[in-house]
């Protein structure tokens, strides 16, 4: 995510594990991820920042249903 948006983990966002939480995605960003992301990752929606445009995320890996 670091050359294509500029944003870097630790300073952006948090890694922990299998998530990166707290990323923040302007809103077409975001769209196009959502198309071109695995199948095996998730993506919650935490907050809607509307005077920026953007929306802080969470990935996490989906778990397979049991």
């Amino acid at each position: 995510m670091n050359k294509r948006y500029d944003i870097q983990a630790e300073r952006d966002y948090q890694v922990a594990g299998d998530t990166l939480d707290q990323v923040p995605l302007k809103d077409e960003a975001l769209a196009w991820l959502r198309q071109a992301i695995s199948k095996n990752w998730r993506i919650v929606e935490l907050e809607k920042r509307a005077n920026s445009g953007e929306t802080l995320v969470r990935f996490e890996l989906a778990t397979p249903a049991s």
